[in-house]
């Protein structure tokens, strides 16, 4: 049991439970994202397509690995051999700077034409102690997070005025 996203994260190393994760994180932006097979992936951890669409708009890489850069050349190496032109989503467990994130972003967009945006661990860990993911955390992750100050229950004394909750 962890008691924070970020721990949890740092510790993670199942590859299927860290796709799940960033997929959840990142279905609110794209909703069409899933999850492939583990074979035939085709250099995709997820992709998102629009309906009937032949083409995907995003596909999704993820890394568990110390040294995220060597795993982000070869996906980016993956892609230009099936000549996709979609967006790339690169999420790694792992901390950076801003600095390098923006080399790989110009990297992946001179040399690969690829639109490349990085999620670390500090974006995945505050999204992941969101309200809205809090869950994914603690089914995912094991995590045991403290519940927002709404959800705890109300003074004793609370109960008995008119108009609050009973519970």
């Amino acid at each position: 049991m962890y008691d924070s996203a970020r721990t949890a994260l740092r510790e993670l190393e199942d590859d299927q439970v860290f796709e799940r994760v960033a997929l959840h994180v990142l279905r609110a932006r794209f909703p069409e994202l899933r999850i492939t097979s583990a074979t035939g992936d085709l250099g995709r951890d997820a992709f998102g397509r629009p309906l009937f669409g032949k083409d995907d708009s995003v596909v999704l890489w993820v890394s568990l690995q110390e040294k995220w850069t060597s795993k982000l050349k070869s996906e980016l190496v993956k892609n230009r051999r099936h000549d996709r032109r979609a967006k790339a989503i690169y999420v790694t467990n792992r901390s950076t700077t801003e600095k390098v994130k923006e080399r790989w972003r110009k990297t992946a967009s001179d040399d690969y034409g690829v639109a490349l945006e990085i999620l670390t661990l500090a974006e995945l860990a505050t999204e992941l102690d969101s309200d809205g993911l809090r869950w994914v955390a603690e089914l995912e992750l094991g995590c045991v997070l403290e519940r927002p100050t709404g959800c705890r229950r109300a003074p004793s004394t609370w109960r008995s005025l008119p108009g609050r909750c009973r519970g």
